[in-house]
């Protein structure tokens, strides 16, 4: 999901549904951009998000839309 605060920069907010099924819980959010150079870690970074990263293909589309220059 992203967000912006009225005191923040804009963010990329991660949500995984809990085991229960009961609602979504906040795993972790992303600020800023990234150079294009540094998208493979980017990609790398929300597949391996403690308590439940994103697909492989989910990851990619997060890092274009954060890599400077989009």
């Amino acid at each position: 999901m992203w967000a912006t605060p009225k005191d923040a920069e804009r963010g990329v907010y991660f949500f995984r549904q809990d085991t229960a099924k009961t609602g979504w819980r906040l795993v972790d959010t992303w600020g800023g951009i990234i150079a294009p150079d540094d998208r493979a870690d980017a990609i790398d970074w929300a597949v391996k998000l403690k308590g439940g990263g994103v697909s492989p293909k989910l990851a990619g589309c997060f890092a274009d839309a954060v890599q400077a220059g989009n």
